[in-house]
């Protein structure tokens, strides 16, 4: 699957990603952003639609996969303020 996404930020409450070419029909997906005790709550929503057939499952699991890797690379860009 290869996907290119557009990234638009409402500062310090969402980000949001939109499809601008891939393997994919559609594709969306929002991080909310929300004040919680010391840190900060994140909530996610993604909807895609592969172009070919593949079960959620699949796309579920690379998700849980490379959250970890993207949550971590935007707290590096966020310290760093040169994204």
């Amino acid at each position: 699957m290869e996907i290119y996404l557009q990234v638009t930020e409402i500062p310090s409450r969402q980000i949001q990603f939109r499809l601008e070419s891939g393997t994919f029909e559609n594709f969306s997906a929002d991080l909310d952003l929300e004040d919680y005790s010391d840190g900060t709550l994140i909530t996610y929503s993604v909807q895609a639609t592969p172009t070919f057939p593949i079960p959620a499952v699949f796309i579920q699991q690379a998700l849980q996969l490379e959250m970890p890797k993207n949550m971590q690379q935007m707290r590096l860009c966020l310290s760093r303020d040169n994204c």
